[in-house]
């Protein structure tokens, strides 16, 4: 039995269409996925970790649409990661996943622990794809093994990545459909990203009195703590 990938997060891409053999994104979704190869998105928490996420699953998208490639961006953005860690654990996680009767998974598995991930989402993916692999050479998961996958399915995939959905789909050929993830999005064990109120729309309190006048008047005003009239 092979295990597929679990797909990745929804990007909303409402402007992509289906043709027949093909599918077809308009300038919008170009735009997109442009600014996502560039680092241009802008998210209201856990900044970096979405747009690690949102690399993650561009990666996917050019994979699958090889003509993207002509995009002079996103081919630049696609040699750049292609053989950093993230590119490195999706073309294990791809291979392991073709329809081929020749795959050599220990190889597999050997190239994956051989990766060096650089941050959470990219770790958590490879324990994944690890666990994978080992129930495709084994047949089975050691007990090890599978309290780690608890573990890494146990976390919030906001902060965590899809590593967290693959983990949950593995483990259902060992634990009762009962199972409930809890996700943990609200621990304490994350910092909470707060506004930045920089950003922040003041409004100020103005009383101008006697009104009507006569050009003779008084001005009261009231501003917050730190702003400035200029």
């Amino acid at each position: 039995m092979v295990c597929m990938s679990v797909p990745t997060r929804p990007r909303n891409h409402s402007s992509i269409k289906r043709g027949n053999d093909s599918t077809y994104f308009d300038s919008a979704t170009m735009t997109f996925m442009e600014n996502t190869a560039l680092s241009k998105d802008t998210f209201y928490v856990v900044q970096d970790t979405n747009a690690v996420i949102e690399k993650e699953e561009l990666l996917s998208i050019i994979w699958n649409n090889p003509s993207l490639l002509n995009d002079v961006i996103l081919k630049k953005f696609y040699d750049s990661i292609r053989n950093a860690p993230m590119g490195q654990i999706l073309a294990v996680d791809t291979s392991m996943a073709s329809s081929s009767s020749n795959i050599n998974y220990p190889s597999l598995l050997s190239l994956l622990n051989a990766i060096i991930p650089v941050n959470n989402i990219e770790a958590n993916l490879q324990t994944a794809t690890a666990g994978y692999l080992s129930f495709l050479i084994n047949d089975s998961l050691s007990a090890s093994e599978l309290t780690t996958l608890r573990t890494l399915a146990n976390k919030c995939p906001d902060w965590d990545g899809n590593g967290v959905y693959q983990a949950r789909a593995l483990l259902a050929l060992f634990d009762p459909p009962s199972a409930v993830y809890p996700n943990n999005c609200n621990s304490n064990l994350h910092v909470q990203h707060k506004p930045d109120k920089r950003n922040e729309i003041f409004e100020p309190i103005f009383d101008l009195y006697p009104n009507p006048n006569n050009g003779s008047f008084t001005l009261d005003y009231q501003l917050g703590k730190g702003h400035i009239v200029f």
